[in-house]
């Protein structure tokens, strides 16, 4: 079965540590056939050469499978140097973690991460979850006043207000990165299995979940996903990120 991952780590987070080389080993050895990554986030500003170096190095390992997705804190958004260190690099996505770096919506900074988006014409994926500043219903306005922008609320989190988001905006889409089973039934009966996307947030599982192997781990979320959507269903989020990251 065609496996496609949005939602990849690479990096240290806590004590577990993925090199580029350890991730392609890892990716392979699944068989997963693209998949997209971006480093741990922290609160700590990017380093932007070693951002660069773990991007390239990625690229030159992983050339066909590995899908780049430039992970900035509002630091970078704001040095326009930064970013273009990154111009011969051609990402997929853009990815922010709101609560982590302290993106305010509607902020200048805010804006200019939304004009830089919507210049390089590429998907905005958002992490949700976990604190108030990222629950998924703070973009609602963000996401309805920015048609021509597609969003990504990553983990759909809380799974009510995504679905409010989703509902309302037709360029929203959520990954099924740490998202509850529940959670997906929920969306799929409003209708909304094409608006989903697999991604899986691997390795961040090593460090919640020491005792399964990242192996074990992978091979098991997939199968849980099979087991309650089937197949057919699983190659629908394969096939929305066809979609929504314009391969």
């Amino acid at each position: 079965m065609n496996v496609i991952d949005c939602h990849i780590h690479f990096g240290q987070f806590g004590d577990i540590n993925y090199t580029p080389e350890i991730l392609v080993e890892k990716m392979r050895n699944l068989s997963v056939s693209t998949w997209c990554g971006m480093p741990f986030f922290s609160d700590q500003p990017f380093d932007v050469t070693s951002l660069i170096n773990n991007y390239k190095q990625l690229l030159i390992l992983a050339p066909t499978e590995f899908k780049p997705i430039l992970a900035i804190d509002p630091e970078m958004i704001g040095n326009i140097s930064n970013i273009q260190y990154f111009n011969d690099i051609q990402f997929m996505a853009i990815k922010i973690h709101p609560y982590i770096h302290h993106w305010l919506p509607f902020s200048a900074k805010f804006e200019q991460m939304l004009n830089f988006v919507r210049y390089k014409n590429i998907p905005l994926m958002i992490h949700t979850g976990g604190r108030a500043l990222s629950d998924a219903g703070i973009f609602f306005n963000v996401c309805k006043s920015n048609p021509d922008i597609k969003f990504v609320l990553c983990h759909g989190r809380p799974a009510e207000e995504a679905i409010k988001v989703m509902l309302n905006s037709e360029n929203v889409y959520v990954d099924t990165a740490f998202m509850d089973v529940e959670d997906i039934k929920l969306m799929i009966s409003e209708g909304l299995h094409q608006r989903i996307i697999f991604g899986s947030d691997f390795p961040a599982n090593q460090h919640f979940q020491p005792e399964i192997t990242d192996i074990d781990w992978y091979n098991d979320r997939i199968d849980e996903l099979v087991s309650h959507f089937g197949k057919e269903i699983f190659e629908v989020f394969n096939n929305n990120y066809e979609h929504v990251f314009k391969i």
